[in-house]
């Protein structure tokens, strides 16, 4: 429930099938209060979540997600495999915000070579992910947020 100050700032985010974001922490009940009661040792401590940040979902995905890492078999590298993963992350209409790392192996002479995508950076579009799942499940490529 939310009362007093949280009330009247997060309340523009409490409508039906609305999805949010909610960023906070959880600490003991009454720890932010000016005058707080002495627990007695032997009285439960009672938890609280406290909201510091309510966003919309779909604006978080740009502001979460801070890198790609993709990860290709030497092998399993084509040109269809670049212009599609080019078509998909470099969209012309929306400005990126996620870095671009690849990590190319070549298991049969033990190289692993990492680059990284320093002059652009990507939109990471649903479209982009089910393609990466797809690639990933078909065993061409893996990748990985955030790492």
């Amino acid at each position: 429930m939310l009362f007093g100050n949280d009330f009247i700032e997060y309340n523009k985010y409490m409508i039906r099938d609305l999805f949010v974001c909610l960023r906070g922490s959880v600490k003991e009940r009454g720890s932010d209060w000016k005058f707080k009661k002495e627990r007695s040792p032997d009285e439960p401590i009672i938890w609280e979540f406290k909201i510091a940040k309510i966003e919309e979902l779909h604006n978080v995905k740009g502001t979460l997600i801070k890198s790609l890492n993709i990860g290709i078999d030497i092998n399993h590298l084509s040109d269809d495999l670049i212009s599609d993963l080019k078509a998909l992350a470099f969209d012309q209409s929306v400005t990126g915000r996620t870095s671009l790392f690849f990590n190319v192996k070549d298991a049969a002479n033990n190289l692993n070579i990492k680059m990284f995508a320093r002059s652009k950076a990507i939109n990471v579009s649903r479209p982009l992910i089910h393609y990466l799942e797809e690639q990933s499940e078909e065993e061409v490529l893996e990748f990985e947020v955030n790492r």
